[in-house]
């Protein structure tokens, strides 16, 4: 059940908000987030919910032994422990899980297709919260209940984005719903459900059509209209996903990180990778690279050691096919290249098209399900191994598409933001907005305020018409996982 589907958005969404608030007391709240997370999970994938549970039951008990535990030794042994059973027993059980036959292929089915990534986003979650305490960062969880919410949430467990204990401790701990927060939740999920709907989902379909234009004659505007509408389906497939978590948790009065700071602004490809892995990056900052790299810094052989260790990481994290670990060379490669070359002045126009190469490189690996055929697009690109330049009908389509990547090349940048915010007085997709500042409008930005309502209403509808006619396409990380290659 994704959460820009029909069953979601009408069944789900509406029922487990019902639920929340029609409950007064917070404790019982908190069960009833506990309860729906595990209902998605059930849904989503059988075989991996006792997994799940176990995990988290395993994981709390170990959070209150490193608690308890005054020598730093034992301290240390419980860490390791955790992270051991993390990174080599759930792998494998997993694995297990997937390869076993069972009576109903429709019960394995979705849990190979849905809950990798949920269970690596889970993964990631119980090894801040481990080595939060294990630094004391932060305070033990007691209650199982909300220490069970922030692992397996389902705003964020399987999209993200990604969440650090010890700066989501006190939203467990005390935090307040409010009218403001809601509505600001609204306005982000109905944005993000439009990203996903009507702009990487059609994205998509153009990107397949010129994939498969290819296959009758190849020619180079063909190849670069087919990365193009790929790309831009990434980003806002991703960043749609994003800000429905982002919206969904201020619903239920949850403020989360921002996830995908306008990746194609990059002014180089390690601004670049920070943009688009920006959760992820911070987790990789506080766990891997500060304690690990951070004090060697200085030294050139520990620089180029931390720039490997972590595009592995992030490599991994996307996969193992041949064409994703290509990617992700091609990425670590560049950013080592950055590092040698950042004592010599180069023009910000030089580094911008440079880096907007890196992408087209690096995402052209990510399209294709085999490397040679990657390779072979590469070549079709610059004029190589295409047949024409561009045939009748390729160009017919290709201008009937641009419109459409033109508005989506301008969504994926702040000018939108900034104009709305410019005409409304206030930025209408934050989590909340003042009443300070919200006095302080003028009539007519109070006008355009109300116009933006109207507008998003308008994408909604637009969004359930659109998935009353066809089901929502895959998401970018079950792509990955090889469903629709």
């Amino acid at each position: 059940m994704m959460m820009s589907s029909l069953p979601f958005l009408f069944g789900f969404l509406a029922v487990g908000l019902l639920l929340y608030y029609a409950t007064p007391l917070r404790t019982v709240r908190y069960a009833v987030l506990f309860c729906l997370s595990m209902a998605l999970c059930i849904w989503e994938a059988p075989p991996v919910f006792p997994v799940l549970i176990g995990t988290i039951v395993l994981t709390y008990f170990l959070g209150l032994g490193i608690a308890h535990y005054k020598k730093r030794s034992a301290k240390k042994a419980a860490v390791l422990f955790c992270l051991s059973l993390l990174l080599t027993l759930l792998p494998l059980l997993l694995c297990r899980l997937y390869t076993v036959p069972t009576l109903s292929e429709h019960l394995m089915r979705p849990a190979f297709t849905a809950f990798p990534a949920g269970i690596a986003f889970c993964t990631l979650r119980i090894i801040s919260y481990t080595v939060d305490l294990y630094c004391d960062r932060t305070d033990v969880q007691k209650n199982i209940i909300r220490y069970s919410i922030y692992v397996s949430l389902f705003v964020y467990m399987s999209t993200g984005p990604i969440v650090l204990y010890h700066r989501f401790a006190n939203s467990l701990e005390s935090r307040e719903e409010s009218l403001s927060l809601f509505a600001g939740g609204v306005r982000r999920f109905i944005l993000g459900l439009s990203k996903k709907i009507l702009l990487a989902d059609t994205l998509f379909s153009f990107h397949t059509y010129f994939s498969d234009a290819e296959k009758f004659t190849s020619s180079v505007i063909g190849s670069w209209m087919s990365i193009v509408c790929f790309g831009l389906f990434v980003y806002f497939d991703l960043s749609g996903y994003a800000d429905m978590a982002i919206g969904l948790g201020s619903m239920f009065g949850f403020r989360l990180p921002q996830n995908l700071m306008y990746p194609l602004t990059a002014h180089s490809v390690t601004d670049l990778c920070r943009r688009f892995f920006t959760t992820l990056h911070t987790w990789l900052n506080v766990y891997i690279y500060d304690p690990f790299f951070a004090k060697k810094e200085g030294r050139r052989v520990w620089r180029i050691c931390s720039v490997i260790a972590i595009g592995v990481l992030v490599t991994l994290w996307h996969g193992t096919a041949s064409t994703v670990l290509l990617a992700g060379a091609v990425l670590i490669l560049s950013i080592l290249a950055e590092r040698s070359l950042s004592h010599f002045r180069i023009p910000q126009i030089v580094s911008r098209i440079y880096t907007l190469v890196v992408l087209s490189i690096g995402l052209t690996f990510l399209s294709h399900a085999d490397a040679a055929q990657a390779v072979q697009h590469l070549l079709m690109m610059i004029g190589v191994r295409s047949a024409v330049f561009c045939t009748p009908t390729i160009c017919y389509q290709s201008l009937r598409v641009l419109p459409v990547i033109l508005i989506a090349i301008l969504c994926a940048t702040p000018l939108p933001k900034t104009l709305w915010i410019r005409l409304c007085g206030v930025d209408l997709t934050a989590d909340h907005v003042d009443a300070a500042v919200e006095q302080k409008r003028t009539a007519i930005q109070n006008l355009f305020c109300c116009l933006s309502v109207v507008c998003l209403m308008l994408l909604l509808v637009l969004c359930i018409a659109h998935l009353t006619d066809s089901a929502p396409r895959l998401s970018f990380y079950q792509l990955l996982q090889g469903d629709a290659k």
